[in-house]
């Protein structure tokens, strides 16, 4: 059998005798035990010839006896643990904590990176606490739809000063203060990711090397008129916005509205936005930008979405238009107003579903239309000078650390981006959309007779 095939694969690799102490010999060792000079007694040699292959007897047996304890007192499985483990669940939507004692806590504190019996690392997780009630009370407690309602942050859980009984509160169901200090935990989850995310510490230099890469394309005229391209062939923008940086506030909700949480990337903590007069010259910046700016390998994959315009309808009418144009039936002049013509009409409007939107951003407004896309460039960052590590051959002579890092591309045109300033598309909207997300996954509580209260769809702001 296929099984019995990889089961045997995996006892020639490894052989697990656990009985003796020798937990793991290779493949190579021919007799599956170490020799009696690295420390074997001749009745540990017999005892291993004598064993199963594997153990897989005693293998057997145990796990018997281990589905026989399931549901027992002695015997309990973490099934929210299980689910954030192989179910590519986030780790912030457990109901609850399994460390209802304080070692249980302690231990778990560790293992995610903090010592609270260092003096330096316990300040950092006061100060971690600290921000996150800061967060919370600024951001969270007022209701993003009724400003009248506003939630209060019990004194009990903002005065805990160990984060350990915070823990233990928050794997304790039954305790007043259970389900705040779940809340407080998920935000300082959330915060700590954001404050230890690498590119932070250099971000000057990245951001210094991204703007550099684009705006040195970018020149204005006399008159004030911007162009994209400094020859004749430049293409005139009737704005241009430059997202230079992303607030603390802003990362921290996008990670708390996106389900992966903290695992995900925020791709757009530097961003640029052309708007143009008209959809053709939008596929002209894109154009120029293409052969000036990125290179197709380093645009993002599956991190692209048009809602401008049907390009694979407009690419036949324009092949349509320009055999005209080499037939001599239209000049340049006419070509040129046909094929924007052609870009504005409803011929080339594009079809794409609202469900196929929200994949790439569920708190989009469908109604927002525009070419969006990211591409990565290959920052360059000069370390700090290092010091010679006496003793070793390690002359700590870095030249540089390499590394891609995202930035987001948006074109729209000027109806478009007229558009998107108000109405259901407009940014104030959008981000009331993720407030009320970040609040259901913060205090899940307050949704659990109405799961859909916070999830209004943007298509529907009367429902």
């Amino acid at each position: 059998m296929a099984g019995e095939g990889i089961e045997a694969e995996w006892c020639e690799d490894y052989r697990v005798r656990p009985e003796i102490g020798s937990p793991i010999s290779s493949r190579n060792d021919r007799n599956g035990f170490r020799g009696a000079d690295e420390g074997e007694t001749p009745a540990a040699r017999k005892h291993l010839k004598n064993a199963p292959v594997c153990g897989i007897r005693q293998g057997v047996q145990r796990r018997i006896g281990l589905y026989k304890k399931l549901g027992s007192n002695n015997y309990h499985l973490e099934w929210e643990t299980v689910s954030v483990v192989l179910n590519n669940e986030s780790a912030i939507d457990i109901p609850y904590l399994y460390t209802n004692t304080f070692e249980k806590a302690h231990e778990f504190i560790l293992g995610y990176g903090f010592d609270p019996n260092d003096a330096s690392q316990a300040t950092e997780l006061e100060k971690l606490k600290s921000d996150a009630v800061h967060f919370i009370e600024n951001q969270l407690l007022q209701d993003p739809d009724d400003p009248s309602r506003r939630l209060q942050l019990p004194d009990e859980v903002i005065r805990e000063p160990d984060v350990r009984n915070l823990m233990i509160w928050a794997s304790t169901p039954k305790h007043p203060q259970s389900r705040w200090a779940c809340s407080l935990l998920r935000v300082m989850h959330t915060l700590t990711h954001v404050n230890n995310d690498l590119a932070s510490n250099v971000f000057p230099s990245i951001q210094k090397q991204v703007l550099d890469r684009v705006l040195r394309h970018v020149h204005s005229d006399p008159a004030g008129d911007v162009y994209l391209g400094r020859d004749e062939s430049g293409i005139r923008l009737y704005m241009l916005d430059i997202k230079t940086q992303k607030s603390f506030e802003s990362h921290v909700l996008k990670l708390l509205h996106k389900p992966e949480n903290v695992s995900a990337e925020v791709y757009d903590r530097i961003g640029f936005r052309f708007v143009t007069f008209n959809k053709l010259e939008a596929l002209m910046v894109l154009t120029y930008l293409r052969e000036n700016v990125f290179t197709l390998p380093n645009v993002h994959t599956g991190r692209s979405r048009n809602t401008l315009i049907d390009v694979g309808r407009y690419h036949f009418e324009l092949d349509r238009l320009t055999a005209r144009f080499k037939k001599g039936e239209i000049d340049d002049r006419e070509f040129l107003k046909e094929a924007a013509r052609i870009a504005e009409s409803d011929i080339c409007a594009p079809h794409v579903k609202p469900e196929r939107l929200r994949d790439f951003n569920l708190y989009s407004s469908t109604e927002y239309t525009s070419i969006q896309f990211t591409c990565r460039q290959l920052v360059r960052i000069s370390p700090p000078p290092s010091r010679i590590v006496p003793g070793t051959d390690l002359d700590g002579d870095i030249r540089e650390y390499r590394f891609f890092f995202p930035f987001e591309i948006q074109l729209l045109d000027k109806k478009s981006y007229i558009e998107s300033r108000r109405g259901r598309a407009s940014h104030t909207e959008y981000k009331r959309a993720q407030l009320r997300a970040a609040r259901e996954r913060i205090f899940p509580w307050l949704y659990e007779n109405h799961p859909d209260a916070l999830r209004k769809d943007l298509d529907n702001p009367d429902g």
